[in-house]
């Protein structure tokens, strides 16, 4: 009867996976609704998102017993299809019992540390719009991604033969391929993917052969068609694919399946392709198109369906962490420039070059280099940050790019303010272990802790925060648990601004996500700015972008923009 109530508070660690466990044992489908997640609360807080690792950081007294993963394997798991039971093995049966009960004294006891540190009703409203959209899941083709992956070994073996007949033994080894050019006269600098490109297209002959075959072997986006083929269920759908407050920012991140890196599709005709896969025609593929790799990797999007009597409806946010960044730092010309619909590459162009710049119009050569300004600098980023956006490879001398960096803070003087605002009111908190408002922003210090609480009403928190000398002068060190495991991590004004744009950015989706809910538009997947709804055929894509851009109460005046195609 509780666990049906909404109205009774049921608590577990992943709860996802004992809610669902249930409603299969029960046979009915039990809402998120009532439920709280103690690893979602432990990610809100920055702190370790597995259990045992989360007791111990908070000392509790109840620690989660270490032999769990045997007992579970033994108890838990067929062996020949067969259960072993407890009565089998009655000494062990006796350690699972006690396992189990210290596990909830474990769970109890942290969820009671936790909640001196409420997470806002907001998100966990959130949490269960999330939940909905899991349980709900993304209908797959799965004949074609059998055809992909039979295609795909085909195309494996036929490279592997390819590169033993030239005298390569293992070309995913880098020793061994960094050998075999060496016999060849070629000192590669390192096996990484961009310095094999590079190579490549520098190269002819045998050695040209040797590295294509390496690239075409590296498209590790071919294996998402065997996840999804191992995640399918008998529905035809992938349950279960996002991980809220995956990411100390806030963002989801994904189980099982990748939907947030899928490789983008730039063939024009994507059913004359999906065609040829499924007949696999590897010749016709490789003549008309190229590598079948290649070819392969980018249809993997078209893995994700509608069933026949829906349609897709997919809006993202155009430019939404420029638009944030603009918001939060007041920079009006920028704000102007998104509100009127303008270009904001040539408009930053042609505020750092004091000219007119035009796309296809106008000092349209300087347009590359306010895109790559834009696309690197807003977050403190120098030179570096430069090269790392291509700045090298679209032909910008290295020699300018000190000059770019000038021109684009001289430009953008209130983000410049922000930066440093940002990092002395965080600095003050934790040398005076007290709270700073700032516009739209509270920066405390509590327990440890840093926070910084957001326009939404939630927080980012940085545990163990504390002032630390390091070789760029002193910084603000926490404890970073996103690997699993404690790691010292050290941060400046300019990554504290990536982290509150991004948390930002995130909080306009996730009221995006409940607005079309809300809306009767049933949300698949999302990814990061762009959500994909699962519609009756007809439905009109305006829905969409309207609950899109419709913003909360305390983001008035962000200038969002949302786009979008069935």
């Amino acid at each position: 009867r509780v666990l049906k109530d909404k109205t009774v508070l049921k608590v577990a660690h992943n709860a996802m996976f004992e809610r669902v466990c249930l409603s299969k044992w029960l046979g009915v489908s039990l809402t998120a609704e009532g439920w709280r997640c103690t690893r979602v609360y432990a990610s809100y807080l920055g702190l370790p998102g597995k259990l045992s690792e989360l007791g111990k950081v908070l000392h509790i007294s109840h620690q989660k017993l270490e032999q769990g993963g045997e007992l579970i394997s033994l108890f838990c798991k067929p062996i020949k299809g067969k259960r072993v039971l407890g009565s089998d093995h009655p000494t062990e049966w006796m350690d699972f019992i006690r396992y189990n009960q210290r596990d909830v004294e474990a769970l109890r006891e942290i969820y009671n540390r936790l909640s001196r540190y409420p997470i806002p009703t907001r998100e966990w409203h959130i949490y269960t719009v999330d939940q909905m959209i899991n349980d709900r899941g993304v209908q797959v083709d799965t004949g074609f991604a059998l055809k992909a992956v039979s295609m795909g070994q085909k195309v494996k073996q036929e490279l592997l033969e390819k590169a033993h007949h030239i005298g390569i033994e293992n070309p995913r080894s880098p020793s061994g391929m960094t050998e075999w050019l060496q016999k060849w006269g070629v000192q590669p600098d390192d096996m990484r993917r961009k310095s094999v490109e590079k190579l490549a297209k520098l190269s002819t002959g045998i050695v040209r052969e040797g590295l294509d075959v390496r690239l075409e072997l590296a498209k590790s986006s071919l294996s998402k068609y065997d996840a999804i083929l191992r995640c399918v269920s008998q529905d035809g759908r992938l349950h279960g694919l996002f991980y809220h407050f995956g990411s100390h920012t806030g963002r989801w991140s994904c189980k099982y399946v990748q939907p947030q890196n899928l490789p983008q599709n730039h063939i024009a005709d994507l059913d004359t392709a999906r065609n040829l896969v499924t007949a696999g025609d590897i010749e016709k593929i490789r003549n008309d198109y190229g590598p079948p790799t290649g070819v392969l990797s980018q249809l993997i999007r078209t893995v994700f369906v509608p069933p026949p009597d829906k349609i897709f409806l997919v809006a993202d946010y155009s430019q939404i962490e420029s638009r944030t960044l603009s918001w939060i730092a007041g920079e009006k010309w920028r704000l102007d420039a998104f509100r009127e619909g303008r270009d904001i590459y040539c408009e930053s162009a042609s505020k750092m070059f004091g000219m007119l710049v035009e796309k296809n119009g106008a000092n349209a050569e300087l347009r590359v280099l306010g895109k790559t300004a834009e696309l690197g600098l807003g977050y403190q980023g120098g030179k570096q940050a430069l090269i790392n956006m291509g700045a090298l490879d679209k032909g910008i001398p290295e020699q300018k790019l000190q000059e770019l960096v000038d021109k684009w803070r001289s430009a953008n003087p209130r983000i410049v303010k922000l930066w440093k605002s940002v990092e002395n009111l965080c600095q003050q908190c934790i040398m005076n272990r007290t709270a700073y408002r700032s516009r739209l922003f509270t920066f405390g210090f509590i327990d440890g802790a840093l926070y910084i609480t957001l326009p939404s009403g939630r927080s980012l928190w940085y545990q163990g925060a504390a002032l630390e000398q390091t070789d760029m002068g002193i910084q603000i060190g926490f404890d970073d648990y996103r690997n699993g495991r404690k790691q010292r991590t050290h941060t400046y004004g300019g990554r504290l601004t990536e982290n509150i744009v991004q948390a930002v950015s995130r909080d306009i989706l996730a009221h995006a996500l409940s607005n079309l809910e809300a809306a009767g538009l049933s949300v698949v997947l999302h990814i990061h700015d762009e959500a994909v709804v699962e519609a009756p055929a007809g439905t009109d894509l305006q829905k969409v972008i309207d609950a899109m851009e419709s913003v909360p109460s305390w983001a008035a005046g962000l200038p969002v923009k949302a786009e979008g195609y069935s």
